[in-house]
């Protein structure tokens, strides 16, 4: 029997991604409310007492910021056993390797098409809007600052040869440990493809085994998503709280200029190709998956959504678990429009 997450009854009260929305936006003004009125918050605190206090800097470290991560890590807690067994069952259960090779040379066509089309709005619009022209050399200098440590410590990206070999782990448990995507799913593709070669009866018990530690996941993802509304709210509050709005002020054009390439994407490009290769109703699909859209704004990552974004497609878009199984894992790594645009 499957499991079934702890969602409300429907019907009763606002909808999670309603809920999640409003979080979202309760917190982001919290946060440029706090980062505003600091300094008067503090002041309040010291009077009456015989050494300085402050309160909005513990709160945020102490109570805010531990809740947003921990709602963030609850969603990642569940990604790779997800990954690995979404796409190992989607693998097993095509079984024959003609129709994996099909829908694979699919799934990489539309990934090549619309990473394609994100970059060449990105080169467009950053050469023709310049957003980096007149920024006040304070706001450079205090940008450099803060960000410049963090930066440089990242080692470069880099795309070569040495890159198809780490795609391939000699250590899949590690992989997994590391949250090395491109391994885990390497591994994830073997292992189903071993299973569909499998005696009829044992493939189907490695099949059932995979299916229900899918089920255990997204039995998870269902109690996370439950603290949605909480999470986002802290997460979206202690990042505003912390840079307030006069940085985005100072940053408008480029703020507008991504935020303007990503809208352009999101709904000009998508929707074209959502008619034309889905055959769907724009409409249609958006409303079926507001949920997933507003956990990747406030999460900012591919994979604390991509467990969201399997729920989403097979129980609200009608998709086999066993094509979403297999596609939505590698588009949250390989199809990171979003990244490619920015």
């Amino acid at each position: 029997m499957a499991l079934t997450g702890p969602s409300p009854s429907p019907g009763r009260g606002l909808s999670l991604p309603t809920r999640i929305l409003i979080g979202l936006v309760l917190g982001a003004i919290t946060g440029v409310l706090l980062n505003e009125w600091r300094p008067q918050f503090d002041a309040w605190a010291t009077q009456g007492r015989g050494a300085p206090a402050v309160i909005v800097e513990p709160l945020l470290t102490n109570v805010i910021g531990p809740v947003g991560h921990d709602f963030l890590r609850l969603l990642l807690m569940a990604v790779i056993p997800l990954v690995f067994a979404s796409l190992a069952a989607g693998v097993a259960q095509l079984g024959d390797l003609s129709v994996l090779g099909r829908i694979g040379a699919r799934t990489m066509g539309y990934f090549l098409l619309s990473t394609a089309t994100a970059v060449v709005i990105g080169l467009v619009l950053v050469n023709t809007i310049q957003p980096g022209k007149g920024l006040p050399e304070e706001t450079t200098r205090r940008l450099a600052l803060e960000y410049g440590a963090a930066v440089s410590d990242k080692p470069p990206a880099q795309f070569g040869v040495q890159t198809f070999v780490d795609i391939v782990p000699r250590n899949p448990i590690r992989a997994m440990a590391d949250m090395e995507m491109l391994g885990v799913i390497f591994f994830a593709l073997l292992f189903g493809i071993g299973a569909s070669k499998l005696p009829k009866e044992q493939g189907e018990l490695v099949i059932r085994l995979l299916l229900a530690v899918g089920e255990i996941m997204t039995w998870i993802i269902h109690l996370a998503m439950r603290l949605a509304p909480y999470g986002v709210f802290c997460l979206i509050c202690k990042v505003t709280a912390e840079l307030g709005f006069q940085i985005i002020q100072q940053l408008g054009w480029y703020v507008g200029t991504v935020l303007f390439g990503l809208a352009l994407h999101l709904f000009v490009s998508l929707p074209i190709f959502i008619l034309v290769l889905g055959r769907v109703s724009p409409w249609w699909f958006f409303t079926r998956v507001r949920g997933v859209i507003v956990t990747a704004f406030s999460t900012s990552s591919s994979a604390a959504t991509l467990p969201t974004s399997l729920a989403a497609a097979h129980e609200r878009l009608g998709i086999p678990k066993k094509i979403a199984g297999f596609v939505l894992p590698l588009g949250a790594t390989m199809n990171m429009n979003g990244t490619a645009l920015f």
